[in-house]
């Protein structure tokens, strides 16, 4: 499991490390510079000159130290510091500072935010702010970042790129725009997600001894403390449903859909052929009288019914919900008067977990009591616009609060909320927060949620414990759409190849781990 932090908690551990184990500031620095140097040698290994800009806070001692190393092995390295009182610096950046001028290197201080002429570098360093900044960066300081950015050369950052909020990736004023960030000790949540993800480039997280022992806290305790999940791959072939010689198909669930009313054939569709894309055993559609023909044409492993047999018959509702090992309602439902009341019916009458997606989260925006009272475990899987229904909640405050508005919403209604955005966060009721890193703008596609409702109700309906249900699915679908954008680009890929890719990972995880 990959662990991503927030400022706050990030700066406790620096202190942990420090006071607890005796391990001075100066060593961490000293690690810290050791890791971004050999980063540098490797990634870029052809860099010849090197402009490190430098903060005069503990960011940019780090920045000093890496530019003495990078001197004493002979890259030619000059270090930009911008104008400033000395009563200003840190004791981390004062101590660094020394070291660097007694080994004779001096630097270049900027005055009004001003770059001065040079012969233009192979890469450019930032170290001017670190994971505490809270302001927003103005004056010279935004004047210098926005000249750099304006620079065509490779770009890196020291930990988190200056001007990105560590704990909620907004930008605070202006940002400096990497190719490449190596993030110290652990990666910052702000990092992956909007709009920080964009500026960072690719992220690569280097152990420097910061002490790690507050990971070992029970999860419902990490989010509490700042810190979230994500889900990789060992973890998810840990957690895939296992397939046994000695089954049949009741062995691995029947999933019960509600979905693809008239004029939404499509949404049926996907959703069934998801789930069977999981493995599970049985699927059972309901859907709009016009489109029953066309599913049973195009997906004959399904069982497919008019929705008018269960909103007419109340038996025949309790007698499908018995026989269902999961539910998954609203892709493509509508939301008329028949879709609420088959929608209060499945809440007083089933029992297996149910997923609600598209038009069912429109519906149960009227009707959240039905959250509250629901005695089966729920999975929503809300992009920001039915978020902002749930919730009453702007989008654009959704956007800047997506971790707070995910948990606040599980926790207050017990369900596990799937928020899906850039980067989608899978919210559990007791606290356990995870963040998907993997997925791609191309499956910002008709149907690709619907998908996603699709596995997450297979993952369900084969006995996948709830709380890792959502996570998992998220992870198998992000990946899923990776896959395609490499075989169809991310302007082509449609629903149905992320559908097509979900067989065939799983294909391959069959054939090299089972």
């Amino acid at each position: 499991m990959r662990y991503l932090v927030n400022s706050d908690y990030m700066k406790q551990m620096d202190e942990a490390t420090i006071l607890t184990h005796k391990i001075s500031q100066e060593v961490l620095m000293e690690r810290a510079a050791l890791e971004v140097v050999s980063s540098i040698r490797s990634l870029f290994p052809d860099i010849r000159s090197i402009v490190v800009c430098c903060g005069i806070g503990n960011n940019g001692g780090d920045g000093l130290a890496v530019a003495r190393l990078l001197n004493l092995l002979g890259i030619h390295t000059t270090v930009w510091i911008p104008e400033h009182t000395i009563e200003k610096e840190s004791l981390g950046f004062q101590t660094q500072h020394r070291i660097f001028r007694s080994y004779g290197f001096r630097e270049i201080v900027l005055y009004d935010g001003d770059l001065p002429e040079h012969e233009k570098a192979d890469l450019y360093v930032d170290a001017l702010f670190g994971v505490g900044l809270t302001r927003t960066i103005s004056g010279n300081y935004a004047k210098m970042i926005e000249k750099l950015n304006q620079i065509d050369a490779k770009k890196l950052a020291v930990d988190i790129c200056s001007g990105v909020d560590a704990t909620t990736g907004q930008v605070l004023g202006c940002a400096f725009q990497a190719d490449v960030t190596v993030a110290l000790g652990y990666g910052k949540i702000g990092q992956f997600l909007w709009p920080g993800a964009e500026v960072s480039g690719e992220v690569y997280v280097r152990d420097i001894g910061i002490y790690p022992e507050q990971l070992s806290f029970p999860q419902e305790q990490l989010r509490k403390q700042g810190v979230i999940q994500a889900l990789e791959y060992p973890d998810f072939l840990q957690w895939l449903p296992v397939r046994r010689e000695h089954s049949n198909k009741g062995t691995y669930g029947k999933v019960l859909i509600f979905a693809g009313m008239e004029g939404m054939y499509g949404a049926g569709y996907l959703a069934g052929l998801a789930a069977f894309y999981t493995g599970v055993g049985m699927v059972k559609i309901f859907c709009g009288e016009g489109n029953a023909e066309l599913l049973r044409q195009n997906l004959p492993e399904a069982m497919v019914h008019s929705v008018d047999e269960v909103l007419k018959d109340t038996d025949v509702l309790q007698r499908e919900l018995q026989w269902a090992d999961s539910i998954l309602v609203g892709p493509g439902i509508g939301q008329t008067k028949d879709s609420e009341d088959l929608l209060c019916k499945l809440f007083l009458y089933n029992s297996s977990p149910m997923v609600l997606d598209a038009d069912g989260l429109n519906i149960i925006s009227h009707r959240k009591e039905l959250l509250r009272e629901a005695t089966f475990p729920i999975v929503l899987t809300p992009h920001l616009g039915e978020m902002g229904r749930l919730t009453g909640y702007p989008v654009s405050y959704i956007q800047t609060h997506l971790i707070e508005v995910a948990c606040e919403f599980a926790r207050a209604y017990g369900v596990q909320c799937v928020l899906k955005d850039f980067r989608t966060i899978v919210a559990l009721p007791d606290g356990i927060t995870y963040i998907n890193l993997c997925g791609n703008n191309g499956m910002a596609t008709a149907g690709s949620g619907d998908v996603l409702a699709g596995v997450i109700g297979g993952f369900l309906a084969q006995k996948k414990d709830f709380e890792n249900a959502g996570v998992c699915a998220v992870f198998l679908h992000g990946t899923a759409g990776d896959r395609a954008r490499m075989k169809y680009g991310t302007r082509s890929m449609t629903s149905r190849d992320i559908a097509g890719e979900i067989r065939e990972f799983l294909k391959e995880i069959e054939i090299n781990h089972e």
